[in-house]
C-alpha cells in the first residue's frame, strides 16, 4: 500500500520533487514519513492543488480571450457566397470555468478590465472556481414561491480534472506558438 501510494505521488510530481520530499522528511523526522507528510512536502495537499488548478484555469481564460476575444479574433477568410468576414469559432470553455468567469463579471468584462485592475477580476474568478463544486453539491433550497428565481442548470457534472485544465492550457499554448510561427515568414518579407 505504501509503495503504491508513493508511485501515485511519483506520477503526479515526478522523481525530483518526490526525492526532495522524502529526503527532507527523513532528515527531519525520527520515523518513516507518512504518505500524508510526503504529499504535503511534494505540494499535493488539497489547498495547494485547488489553488494551482484555479490559477491554471485563470490562465486558460486569459489565453482564450487573447486568442478568440474582441479585435484579436482569428480571421480565417471570407464566406465564398456572402463575402462576409469569417472568424475561427472559439472552443467552448468547461462549465466550471464559464461559471467562474461569469462570477468575475463575464468574459467581456474581463477582456475590458485594465491591466492594473485585472487582479480584482482574477481574485473573484479564483474564488468562484473553487466554490463551483460546493455549489453543485449543495444547491440553495428556496420556498416554492421563490424557486423560479433560481437559474435552471443541469445537475452535477463530472468536472475536468487538473490534468484536463493543464492539457487545455497546453493546447492553447501550442496553437499560439503555431500561429506565431506562421506569422514569422510574413514579417520577414
Amino acid at each position: 500500500m505504501y509503495l503504491s501510494e508513493m508511485a501515485v505521488i511519483y506520477s503526479e510530481v515526478g522523481a525530483d520533487v518526490l526525492e526532495r520530499a522524502v529526503m527532507a522528511s527523513v532528515r527531519e523526522n525520527r520515523f518513516m514519513p507518512t504518505i500524508c507528510e510526503l504529499r504535503e512536502r511534494a505540494g499535493l495537499n488539497q489547498k495547494t492543488t485547488e489553488d494551482a488548478e484555479a490559477q491554471q484555469a485563470w490562465l486558460v481564460v486569459l489565453e482564450w480571450i487573447r486568442r478568440y476575444g474582441g479585435p484579436y479574433r482569428q480571421y480565417v477568410g471570407r464566406h465564398p457566397e456572402t463575402r462576409e468576414l469569417m472568424y475561427e469559432k472559439p472552443p467552448q470553455l468547461p462549465d466550471r470555468i464559464m461559471h467562474a468567469a461569469r462570477m468575475a463579471g463575464g468574459i467581456p468584462a474581463i477582456e475590458e478590465t485594465p491591466e492594473s485592475d485585472l487582479h480584482y477580476r482574477r481574485d473573484d474568478f479564483i474564488e468562484a472556481y473553487k466554490l463551483f463544486v460546493h455549489i453543485q453539491e449543495h444547491p440553495l433550497r428556496l420556498p416554492a414561491e421563490l424557486a423560479h428565481l433560481l437559474p435552471t442548470a443541469p445537475g452535477p457534472k463530472q468536472l475536468p480534472a487538473m490534468r484536463q485544465v493543464r492539457d487545455a492550457l497546453v493546447s492553447v499554448e501550442q496553437a499560439t506558438a503555431a500561429e506565431e510561427e506562421a506569422l514569422k515568414p510574413a514579417a520577414r518579407q
